[in-house]
């Protein structure tokens, strides 16, 4: 009894270690993306609400303008993008429970941020980056799709 006791025992930690292992095997696979898979998601979310051409422009995460390993800008448009990223901070466009921002250029003079609130409605705001500082050109709101 005791040595059938100890096979069952040792079976089911085996089946832990193996479940275990494909886990921390399968979770070590997807996380070699700095992306997550709702950032993807959301980002479709607001090409597909505001009607906009992925092709007219080059789209960022949160990721690649905070992450110094990862920023893809120069760092003067970068500082641009963090500039009209702060703005709206200040002026509490962006509230707690909103997704990450998705950020999209348009050439080198039009800025577009597009924010997922919680509600489910998504705000998209354009800058002019053309200057040194941006300006705020528009914000719309739309419920997200």
């Amino acid at each position: 009894m005791k040595k059938m006791l100890f096979s069952v025992k040792g079976l089911v930690l085996s089946v832990g270690l193996i479940g275990l292992s494909i886990f921390a095997i399968s979770n070590y696979a997807f996380s070699n993306s700095p992306y997550l898979e709702k950032e993807f998601i959301v980002q479709k979310s607001v090409l597909n609400t505001f009607d906009l051409n992925e092709d007219e422009m080059s789209s960022y995460f949160m990721s690649d303008i905070f992450d110094k390993k990862l920023q893809k800008l120069s760092s003067n448009v970068n500082q641009k993008v963090l500039s009209a990223y702060s703005m709206l901070t200040n002026d509490d466009e962006i509230k707690i429970g909103d997704f990450k921002p998705m950020f999209f250029l348009k050439g080198n003079d039009t800025l577009l941020i597009g924010i997922k609130h919680e509600d489910g409605t998504i705000s998209l705001t354009e800058f002019d980056i053309s200057k040194e500082k941006p300006v705020k050109v528009k914000t719309q709101t739309k419920e997200g799709k």
